[in-house]
């Protein structure tokens, strides 16, 4: 009985989802509402039928983070009514869907509800600099912090160094001489935290080290904050700047001046903060563009009462020499540290934004609207026009190269291409990234079939490969992971592992017994899968129990 119940919501799930639904003269439902209590967390779906008493209603609640939250069916009231109530086990902020359905009607009618978690930033209290030269304490001696830093979970010490003001107030600069830092990393630690004290009137800080810091073979990083924000840097960030004759390193992190900016990005911007970042070499200026390394930038932001109401959609922004602003696809507000991170490759402009794009032709995929909503303001992913997404059309594989290395970042010096991926297309140089970085091997005769639509097993190694070049954490999966899948034999030899590694993982479960691994992916389907790795990529969080994407429809 229990396997057959177990079916049955199976089967639901598919059927709630993909909105294949048994055509029959039943009426459609009515209404249906959603209300939410904040103090018990309890949630109640409500509504008025005109279909016949007695029929079965399903009820499908995905949270804001993608995952089924609530799976159930019960039967209409003589009233014509149905009700239906739970409690939340957890609180996510943002925005639940609620679908409903009638047993052998053919649509689905739906509505939201939402939940508003808010934790206020970390506060950043201002702190006297210390008067000596240059003092280092260990992490549990030193309580005193400018900005929140991201943590690294590596043994961490922090120093303070003393500070000078030019004769402007303007210019805060401060230095660690190499003893200083050799003696940090001898011990065995391998992040090193230097902590610039706010000054008033300040609008710039610059933070300069040995060079030889970052000429060393161990893997160390190193974290500069500041009352702007603060940079984490790793020793390789400037493995292709020569710095074998260099003396010292200087990293400037000042507030932009907004007199340069185009009055448009302006008005966007608002009076959020604008972060000018920089690097010098023994005081010359080096053009910063390293495809191979990141800088985690952490800005301390205070979003608004609005903004708060949906933070996924807080944006990072950079601003070119012409004034053009381009999305950092990274772009993230984490409120456990009140901060808005994002990782770059390269220093220049970058402001903090908010802005919520969407399509018009997303009602027939809600199950998908805030995965493609999100990613497209944070630029990760395009529609097919200004005002469309097209959804449930096939994605092609040249336009899921482009998602991938938007999403995650990624940038190569491309050298080489395919055979049939030409300087002339749009996708040459996303294609010819994931051949540089070994992610797309092409089709053994040198093509890659660029127009063809991409298969769901095709992405799926993909986007396993893709995480494992992020340096993201992800399962080790074996043909053995696969044993429960009726349709494994339809798997190629080449995606058997990164299959399982992503079941392992917890992003893909298949449906039923069936993974459907030869099926073409939807544009809705890879949002969502690469909204889920990108909440994963932020986060380093696995949600064993969200549902398969490939199978909500």
């Amino acid at each position: 009985m229990k396997s057959l119940r177990n079916w049955t919501i199976v089967i639901l799930a598919v059927m709630v989802c993909a909105g294949a639904m048994i055509l029959s003269a039943v009426a459609s439902p009515v209404d249906v509402r959603a209300t939410y209590n904040e103090q018990d967390g309890q949630v109640t779906i409500s509504g008025q039928l005109s279909s016949e008493a007695g029929k079965l209603v399903s009820l499908q609640v995905i949270n804001p983070l993608n995952q089924l939250d609530l799976l159930d069916q019960t039967a209409i009231g003589a009233d014509g009514s149905y009700q239906f109530s739970y409690v939340l086990k957890q609180k996510i902020n943002g925005t639940y869907f609620v679908n409903v359905n009638v047993e052998q009607s053919t649509q689905v009618l739906g509505t939201t509800f939402e939940v508003s978690v808010i934790s206020p930033p970390t506060s950043t209290p201002v702190v006297t600099p210390t008067p000596t030269p240059d003092s280092t304490s260990s992490d549990s001696d030193d309580s005193s912090t400018t900005a929140p830093q991201p943590s690294t979970g590596q043994p961490v010490v922090k120093s303070s160094p003393h500070v000078v003001v030019d004769q402007t107030g303007a210019i805060v600069s401060a230095k660690l001489d190499k003893e200083a830092v050799d003696k940090v990393f001898s011990t065995g630690d391998s992040h090193l935290v230097v902590e610039i004290q706010p000054v008033e009137g300040a609008k710039q800080y610059q933070m300069y080290v040995p060079a030889s810091m970052f000429l060393a073979a161990a893997e160390q990083q190193m974290t500069i904050v500041t009352e702007f924000g603060s940079l984490t840097i790793p020793n390789g960030l400037l493995s292709n700047v020569d710095l074998h004759s260099a003396a010292e390193v200087g990293f400037v992190i000042a507030s932009a001046d907004r007199s340069s900016i185009p009055d448009e990005m302006k008005g966007q911007i608002g009076r959020r903060p604008v972060l000018e970042l920089s690097i010098v070499v023994d005081g010359k200026p080096v053009n910063f563009n390293n495809p191979s390394t990141a800088v985690t930038v952490a800005i301390p932001y205070q979003p608004t009462e609005e903004e708060l109401k949906n933070p996924e959609y807080i944006v990072v922004w950079y601003i070119d020499h012409a004034g053009e602003a381009r999305a950092v696809p990274s772009g993230k507000y984490d409120a456990s540290t009140g901060t808005v991170m994002f990782k770059t490759t390269h220093f220049s402009t970058f402001a903090v934004g908010y802005q919520q794009k969407s399509f018009a032709d997303l009602s027939t995929v809600e199950w998908a609207r805030k995965p493609i909503e999100v990613m497209a303001s944070k630029g990760n992913i395009s529609g097919t026009s200004d005002t469309l997404f097209q959804p449930t059309v096939n994605m092609s594989r040249a336009d899921f190269m482009i998602l991938l290395t938007k999403s995650f970042d990624f940038n190569a010096d491309v050298t080489t291409n395919f055979r049939d991926v030409h300087p002339i297309d749009y996708y040459y140089e996303a294609v010819g990234i994931a051949k540089q970085l070994g992610l797309a091997e092409g089709q053994g005769d040198g093509t890659f079939h660029p127009n063809e639509q991409i298969s769901r097993q095709d992405m799926m190694v993909l986007l396993a490969r893709a995480m494992g070049a992020a340096g993201m954490q992800i399962a080790k999966g074996a043909p053995s992971d696969l044993e429960a899948f009726s349709d494994k034999s339809h798997i190629a030899s080449y995606a058997v592992n990164e299959i399982a590694a992503l079941m392992k993982s917890g992003f893909v479960e298949g449906s039923g017994s069936m993974l459907n691994p030869t099926g073409y992916a939807t544009r809705a389907e890879a949002a969502v899968m690469l909204y889920r790795i990108y909440n994963k990529q932020q986060n380093q969080t696995v949600v064993p129990d969200a549902p398969d994407i490939y199978f909500e429809r």
